[in-house]
């Protein structure tokens, strides 16, 4: 399916439950509100199991430099240089499952994946669409 760019995107986790934890490390030290990243899997699973039938998802990847990254938080130097080891540490084997490179010159670039669902809900007999962003 296609929409216009616009409303939140949700931000996923890997499937796997160990890069998903480091990647939560990550995410809760740059931002405090920050909870939680769902893998693609736990959030059908969520929006299923409240009454909503998937009818589509699209999976996509936003890569972003780490700089621009920190900025969107609006970490702090304490924060953002913490944050910066932290990602540093991840590239061995994609630990945190962000897809982080480092290029010759020093800059870090993560990859955020996002995921678009549209999901209809069965209520009375009528059928409404719903889509999270």
């Amino acid at each position: 399916y296609s929409r216009p760019e616009v409303g939140n995107h949700i931000l996923i986790g890997s499937e796997d439950p160990v890069r998903r934890a480091t990647q939560d490390a990550i995410e809760c030290r740059r931002d405090p509100s920050f909870v939680k990243a769902q893998s693609h899997q736990e959030l059908e699973k969520l929006v299923t199991g409240a009454g909503f039938r998937v009818v589509a998802s699209e999976a996509y990847d936003v890569p972003q430099g780490l700089a621009e990254w920190l900025s969107s938080a609006a970490a702090d130097e304490n924060t953002r240089s913490a944050v910066r080891s932290m990602v540093e540490a991840s590239v061995e084997g994609d630990a945190a499952g962000m897809g982080v490179r480092q290029d010759r010159s020093g800059t870090i670039t993560l990859v955020l994946h996002r995921l678009r669902l549209l999901a209809v809900l069965e209520t009375e007999g009528r059928s409404s669409q719903g889509e999270v962003e």
